[in-house]
């Protein structure tokens, strides 16, 4: 036997780290043998080239002696890859298929993302801890290894008859999108970028979470009327083209309505009940599939932070992009960055946590232009309809006379509140939240929210923002109207109270057990539910909803309203419909 050992390092993780997660943390201080390979093992899959993206495989062994409950299968990709140095795509434990423990024979269907690259099954023995590669597959191909993938539309901030459209492919060939409004067509040249393994801040993303991104392409298309569908395909003359889409550009600031999903935290999980390289959220396709089944009640969606929870595992933004592709491939997908997208120690944070596995932003940010175009910068504005939306990172300083600072503090003020009369802010950490926790030292929730009461809080009121919009903690959480700790409901015609603060963070990731008893006294609400905020908003009115998946019920809700959008911005009365007192709703 050859002995092959790989020092992998394990990464700690900070909050959010979803304990009680399907997490495979063993595998990454694992000691992995490649056994004898041969053919006293019947290992085989059922079709090696496959068409489709998402196509079906099945992977079938016997004459495996003395099966054991630790024995699993790994998808690795590219097919050559070293196991040793190499996290695998997904895997599955061997006693999935009910003949493996009384037979030694068995069989497991994985559904395959075409990620630009051929691919392997590897059957192991000796469980995470000592895993020993015994048996290998024939090597499974792509019809086109340059398919475009995984297209996401979002806002620009040239015009309100403009969207960006983003996605990948292996290579770069005069990449393009054509679209077409009614009869007219058209075509829209896009711009190129990726990045390399050498720009990763450390492991994993330097090492065994590691594989190639593809070229990831943005094209800007205009000419589109707002609030107004449109079909696009994208790719290229040379490497092939995706199929039509039919796509939705969200309402022209200033127009009279818009409606959009709100949430965070929301990670992977593959169709076929695979374990991810490190975590899994199941609970995320929950999420999705019930974006997928209401996409007809939004405008635009908005992700706050912790999108694809690769922490340093490259294919798992493969995963999650896929996954998502149904709703972002409709409608516009605003993002948020989120401290396991950017933080990591030593790369010069706001704080010094591994939070993303080495990757300190950078696959976000290829990948999630700001509406300006910026492929550096993670904070910007937009405006839909009544509503004009800031979202800041709070994964950069922003404290005052910084730079983040500055640009909210020009963006807030200078909000025409006749045009865009709500005014909403988002980011990931949230400034208020209801937490027992009190670890991590400088990165733990109760400082955070105390150093962004301490530099923005008093903004928020001077701008008049109405709501502000949070994940991080995996949970639901909704105050009073509230300015320094204290409620600050005032009467019908006492004019603005204050901002009303609301973690969404329970869209995928594992639950945060962590309220706090008593709770503070601004806290209007908490539920320990799965589910999305939803806000819908005319000029007069805007409406706010929280539902929960299991039961697609909505399980909170309040509305406030303005008067003539005319009146000037400190005349405004805001009504509050439900705020009851202090609620806690356990799952």
């Amino acid at each position: 036997m050859v002995i092959v050992w790989a020092a992998l390092l394990v990464a700690a993780f900070g909050l959010c780290s979803g304990k009680g997660s399907h997490s495979t943390t063993e595998i990454l201080t694992a000691r992995f043998s490649v056994g004898n390979i041969t053919d006293s093992v019947d290992f085989r899959v059922d079709q090696n080239k496959l068409t489709n993206n998402q196509d079906w495989v099945t992977v079938s062994w016997s004459g495996m002696s003395h099966p054991d409950d630790k024995d699993w299968v790994a998808l690795y990709s590219p097919a050559s890859a070293d196991i040793t140095q190499t996290a695998p795509i997904k895997l599955k434990y061997a006693f999935h298929s009910p003949t493996h423990l009384s037979s030694g024979s068995g069989s497991l269907q994985f559904s395959i993302i075409n990620m630009r690259a051929d691919f392997a099954f590897v059957f192991f023995r000796g469980g995470m801890s000592s895993p020993v590669a015994v048996a290998k597959s024939k090597t499974i191909t792509f019809r086109n290894f340059n398919e475009p993938s995984a297209a996401r539309i979002s806002f620009t901030d040239t015009t309100p008859h403009s969207v960006r459209i983003s996605w990948s492919s292996l290579d770069t060939d005069s990449p393009m999108v054509r679209y077409r409004i009614g009869l007219k067509q058209f075509t829209s040249n896009a711009t190129t970028t990726t990045y390399r393994q050498d720009e990763m801040c450390g492991p994993p993303a330097s090492g065994y979470g590691w594989r190639e991104p593809g070229r990831i392409h943005h094209a800007v298309l205009d000419g589109l009327e707002p609030s107004m569908p449109f079909q696009y395909q994208f790719g290229s003359v040379k490497t092939g083209w995706s199929r039509t889409y039919t796509g939705k550009v969200p309402p022209a600031p200033g127009a009279d309505s818009v409606s959009f999903f709100a949430f965070g935290d929301v990670g992977t999980a593959s169709a076929d009940g695979a374990l991810s390289p490190f975590w899994t959220q199941p609970a995320s396709r929950k999420t999705t599939e019930y974006l997928i089944d209401n996409l007809e009640l939004a405008d635009f969606l908005l992700h706050i932070g912790d999108i694809s929870y690769a922490v340093g595992f490259q294919s798992s933004w493969d995963s999650f992009l896929d996954q998502i592709a149904p709703i972002s491939m409709a409608l516009p997908y605003q993002t948020a960055i989120g401290n396991h997208e950017r933080d990591y120690e030593g790369s010069n944070g706001l704080f010094d946590v591994d939070d993303s596995g080495g990757e300190c932003g950078l696959p976000y940010r290829r990948r999630f232009p700001t509406p300006d175009g910026s492929l550096e910068k993670t904070w910007y504005s937009l405006e839909s309809g009544p509503v004009h939306t800031l979202v800041m990172s709070t994964e950069h300083d922003f404290s005052k006379g910084s730079e983040q600072y500055d640009f909210i503090a020009n963006d807030l003020m200078n909000v025409d509140r006749v045009k865009t009369p709500w005014l909403i802010v988002a980011g990931h950490r949230p400034m208020y939240v209801d937490t027992s926790a009190d670890i991590y030292g400088d990165a733990s929730e109760k400082v955070v929210s105390n150093l962004m009461r301490t530099q923005l809080e008093d903004l928020f009121i001077t701008a008049q923002v109405d709501i502000a919009l949070w994940g991080h903690d995996h949970s639901y959480q909704r105050s009073c109207p509230v300015f320094n700790n204290k409620c600050t409901i005032k009467g019908d015609d006492d004019g603005y109270s204050g901002p009303i603060h609301l973690v969404v963070g329970a869209a995928g990731m594992e639950l945060s057990p962590n309220a706090s008893k008593p709770g503070p006294a601004w806290l209007s609400k908490r539920i320990d539910q799965y589910g999305t905020g939803f806000i819908s908003a005319t000029r007069s009115k805007l409406d706010f909803q929280f539902i929960e998946y299991l039961s697609n019920n909505v399980v909170d809700s309040f509305s406030l309203r303005k008067p003539s959008p005319s009146r000037k911005q400190s005349e405004d009365i805001l009504i509050f419909d439900d705020f009851s007192p202090t609620e806690v709703m356990v799952l």
